[in-house]
């Protein structure tokens, strides 16, 4: 589970917002103690908030929720193992699905 919150320059408080993680991953061989190991994620993040907005001299509360969808490939690492401690090094890319606030 990712609980994820989105803060910037909006004057409001933000509550995260519950999303879920899923992966898989290889680990394949190049000797008996370096491997190739490669991962890919989806995880969904986001937040949430309210504000008040003014509507013919009425003040309302306006929910706001902010859905982001991310497929990461993370990492694309070397792993090197030390008697039973593993060392791992790489690059983690990803990308962001395209979705907006609702």
């Amino acid at each position: 589970m990712n609980l994820a919150d989105l803060s910037g320059t909006v004057n409001v408080d933000t509550k995260s917002k519950p999303g879920m993680v899923i992966g898989a991953y290889l680990q394949a061989p190049f000797t008996d103690r370096t491997f190739f190991h490669p991962e890919i994620q989806y995880s969904a993040r986001g937040s949430q908030y309210e504000r008040p907005r003014r509507v013919d001299n009425t003040y309302i509360t306006e929910e706001t929720k902010v859905k982001l969808n991310y497929l990461n490939i993370v990492p694309l690492c070397v792993k090197v193992y030390f008697s039973e401690v593993p060392a791992k090094q790489g690059l983690s890319p990803g990308y962001q699905a395209p979705e907006g606030a609702q």
